[in-house]
C-alpha cells in the first residue's frame, strides 16, 4: 500500500517536567511513560505513540506496561553492582579479562536474582486492569528499554534479544529479569562501553 500523507499534520506532545516520584511499573497510557529517563527508548516512544494513535485515530498500539527505572533500582542487588563494576573495568580495559565471557557471569547473576514482591504486585496488577482477571491466557513480548538509547548519541538497534509468545505471569517474570541488557549480543554495538551504565526497563 502506497504511503499517504496524514489529512492534518501531527500534533507535538506537550512538555511536561519529569515526575519526582517513579512507580515502579506504568501503562502506555499513562503520561508518565513519556519520559526516557522513566520509560527507556522503546518504552517512552510506546507510550507517545499511544496518546498519538488516541488523537488521530489512524493507527493502533498495542496495550502493554513499562517496567521502570525504579523496578530496575530495586532490583539491584550488591552482588549484580559488584559484578557490573567488573564488566565495566573489563570493557573500558582497565582489567584483563574476556568480554563475552564477563558478560555470561552478570546474565547469570541476574538471571538467579528474584523480583520483588513489590515488582511483581505492580506487574500483576497493570496486566490485570488492562487485560482483565484471564491475563494468563495472553501472550506478550517483553523487551529491555535503556535509557538513552535510540538517540542522535547512541543507536541500540539489533543488540537486545526480543522475548515473543510469553505467556503467563511465572513466564513473563522468568523472562522480564533485566538479563537481556548484559548478554554478549548487547556488546555488537560500535560503542557497547557506552550502555553499562544506563538504567534499564523492560516494556
Amino acid at each position: 500500500e502506497v504511503y499517504k500523507e496524514p489529512k492534518r499534520p501531527l500534533k507535538s506532545l506537550p512538555s511536561t517536567p519529569v515526575p519526582q516520584s517513579v512507580p515502579l511499573t506504568v501503562q502506555f497510557t499513562d503520561e508518565t511513560s513519556h519520559f526516557g529517563e522513566i520509560s527507556g527508548g522503546k518504552g517512552s516512544s510506546l507510550g507517545m505513540l499511544t496518546q498519538l494513535s488516541r488523537k488521530e485515530k489512524s493507527f493502533i498500539v498495542p496495550k502493554g506496561i513499562v517496567v521502570t527505572t525504579a523496578s530496575y533500582q530495586e532490583f539491584l542487588t550488591a552482588d549484580i553492582l559488584d559484578a557490573v563494576k567488573h564488566l565495566e573495568d573489563v570493557a573500558y580495559g582497565n582489567q584483563n579479562g574476556d568480554l563475552k565471557q564477563v558478560c555470561n557471569k552478570v546474565t547469570h547473576i541476574v538471571e538467579k536474582t528474584s523480583l520483588s514482591n513489590k515488582i511483581c504486585h505492580g506487574i500483576i496488577e497493570d496486566l490485570k486492569d488492562i487485560f482483565g482477571e484471564d491475563v494468563n491466557q495472553h501472550k506478550f513480548a517483553v523487551r529491555s528499554s535503556a535509557t538513552g538509547e535510540d538517540t542522535a548519541a547512541m543507536s541500540a538497534a539489533g543488540q537486545m534479544d526480543t522475548f515473543l509468545g510469553v505467556q503467563g505471569f511465572k513466564e513473563a517474570s522468568r523472562d522480564l529479569a533485566w538479563t537481556l541488557y548484559f548478554r554478549p549480543s548487547s556488546g555488537k554495538s560500535q560503542n557497547p562501553n557506552s550502555f553499562l551504565q544506563l538504567p534499564v526497563d523492560v516494556t
